[in-house]
């Protein structure tokens, strides 16, 4: 319609059907012509490789950290001098040289195991939509049960499966959020308002993982609201912004 405000689809989106397993085929298949996926499947190799580069030199830094720690509690307590932080800054070797000329065949390297690592996800079957249930099959199960083998491609399906499809959701939390901070408490701490919109939110949840959460403590039904419906007393639905009454 007129006031529609987005009039076409999100990258994001193609990303998302690539990283779901049941879509991914489709997309290839179907979905797309041969030149965009093969322009998504480049995209989605480069980010693999930056996914892995950031890992690499995350786990760098923090071994550099530990060892630099060490050696300096070590040279301390040996010669009973103080170290001070400064002082590496100024310390040059020959082998940050090499270390910066193999930063090129390093990437190299990463970028031949992600590709391998992506040709072995486009070999996998279809994951159906449903299971014998005639439930959703969830992606993200799957991705965390393929971690190990899909190191990369799992947490971009972590961030990108994770984005909510529509705003709805977080509309209708407003709108309930409007029932507890109102004109007649609007000095409400935010604190206590968080603490309160937190339980009502996710009371289903606590009600069914009460026993994990607080063992052999009972459930006091009193402190816990009922599970919500986005209905009001005459069972007539809320729409979105419009239950300022309340």
């Amino acid at each position: 319609g007129a006031r529609n405000l987005y009039t076409g689809i999100h990258p994001f989106m193609f990303i998302a059907a690539f990283l779901d397993p049941r879509c991914r085929k489709g997309l290839e298949k179907a979905w797309m012509v041969p030149d965009q996926y093969k322009d998504l499947r480049a995209l989605i190799l480069d980010l693999m490789v930056d996914v892995a580069m950031e890992t690499k030199t995350k786990a760098k830094k923090n071994n550099n950290s530990t060892d630099g720690n060490q050696g300096e509690a070590q040279v301390a307590s040996q010669t009973g001098e103080t170290v001070f932080a400064f002082e590496g800054a100024f310390d040059y070797d020959d082998d940050d040289v090499s270390a910066a000329n193999n930063d090129a065949s390093t990437e190299e390297s990463i970028r031949i195991r992600c590709e391998a690592q992506l040709a072995t996800y486009e070999l996998r079957d279809k994951m159906p939509m449903r299971n014998g249930d005639g439930k959703f099959n969830d992606p993200l199960k799957f991705w965390k049960e393929a971690a190990s083998q899909f190191p990369e491609l799992a947490k971009l399906a972590q961030e990108y499966l994770s984005i909510p499809a529509t705003s709805a959701p977080s509309e209708r939390v407003w709108s309930r959020a409007a029932r507890v901070l109102s004109a007649k408490r609007a000095r409400l701490d935010p604190t206590v308002t968080s603490s309160i919109m937190f339980v009502q939110e996710n009371s289903t949840l606590i009600r069914k993982h009460w026993d994990e959460l607080m063992p052999g403590q009972p459930l006091n039904e009193f402190f816990l609201p009922p599970p919500f419906k986005d209905e009001d007393e005459n069972g007539n639905p809320i729409d979105i912004g419009q239950n300022d009454a309340y």
